[in-house]
């Protein structure tokens, strides 16, 4: 998806995880680096993009049993 956020490009371009997902690699968003309405913005273009037949790229809002157990739900 092409957006101008600046939740997403702060994420895309600052020292973050990536965990293993589906055979690649997804993010994980850092914890106290973003605030809640970064995160919640972040959450709506996931869920978006899902909507549109994109797979999870953000770790941490994978549903539980597919999130990884170090990777702390949003």
């Amino acid at each position: 998806m092409l957006t101008n956020s600046k939740a997403l490009y702060k994420l895309l371009t600052i020292d973050h995880e990536f965990v293993r997902f589906d055979g690649g690699s997804i993010h994980v968003i850092p914890e106290d680096k973003f605030t809640p309405e970064e995160i919640e913005e972040l959450r709506d273009i996931q869920e978006y993009d899902l909507k549109c037949g994109s797979e999870y790229y953000i770790a941490n809002f994978l549903p539980d049993g597919l999130r990884p157990a170090n990777v702390k739900k949003l």
